[in-house]
């Protein structure tokens, strides 16, 4: 497991699993949660092994928030997870349904300096390498990509996904080009895209050179990259505003 905190969905050994939704209005995506002897598995960008777990807690009967370690980024991240009936509200009973899963199955769980040994020896294949080719040193890079079209919230559309991958520098490098193409491409041709992509492709770019550690002009390459496809996009929209305007004079 190149990716200890990104794994396909366990089909055997689940002790609960449910549908649930990130609290705070992360995302509205359905999460088809499961909780197994090893894992709590939110998604196929996110899997917790349960011996990172520091804390499970309940906010109000309405969250439930967990603590967890991520050793590959070498710090404590949280998450909360929250569930909803066909009417919309809470669904408290699922809420403590996941916990006391989560609380239970944890206790049975190994200890979290196991579990940084064995990733530290690459027991049981769980060496932090590279998602895509195997190859070390891997480090976690944080993407995004953004669409927008017309004019939010009048008309249009807009949506911003956030995903981590563990990436060597190569492939680091060459998923920052295409989710900056597609950026450069889609969210420069609508509001609030026009305002949002280019941060989005400055995100982008500084979480591959804080991971792989880039020199400044290797930034500023990768950065502008992400530029002259957009370059097309904004001349074309010009010239619409442009037609349109001396169509009205």
């Amino acid at each position: 497991m190149s990716n200890p905190y990104r794994i396909r969905r366990p089909s055997a050994g689940i002790a609960y699993q449910g549908e649930f939704r990130f609290d705070g209005g992360l995302s509205e995506e359905n999460l088809r949660v499961a909780v197994s002897y090893d894992y709590l598995w939110l998604n196929d960008n996110l899997s917790i092994p349960l011996a990172t777990i520091t804390d499970i807690e309940t906010a109000g009967d309405r969250v439930v928030r967990i603590t967890y370690y991520n050793a590959l980024a070498d710090k404590h991240e949280q998450v909360g997870l929250t569930a909803f009936s066909l009417l919309g509200k809470v669904d408290q009973e699922r809420v403590w349904a996941l916990a006391n899963a989560l609380t239970d199955s944890r206790a049975r769980a190994g200890k979290v300096e196991d579990f940084l040994a064995s990733l530290a020896s690459g027991a049981g294949g769980r060496v932090p390498s590279c998602e895509k080719c195997g190859s070390a040193p891997a480090a976690v890079i944080d993407l995004a990509y953004v669409g927008s079209i017309g004019v939010m919230p009048i008309v249009g559309a807009y949506v911003r996904r956030p995903f981590r991958r563990l990436l060597c520098r190569r492939h680091a490098v060459r998923a920052c080009l295409k989710w900056n193409a597609y950026t450069s491409i889609a969210g420069f041709i609508g509001f609030p895209g026009i305002l949002t992509a280019p941060l989005e492709v400055w995100r982008n770019t500084r979480s591959v050179a804080r991971g792989h550690k880039l020199g400044a002009i290797a930034t500023v390459m990768l950065f502008m990259s992400g530029w002259w496809f957009s370059g097309p996009v904004v001349a074309m929209c010009a010239l619409v505003a442009v037609l349109k305007l001396v169509g009205r004079l």
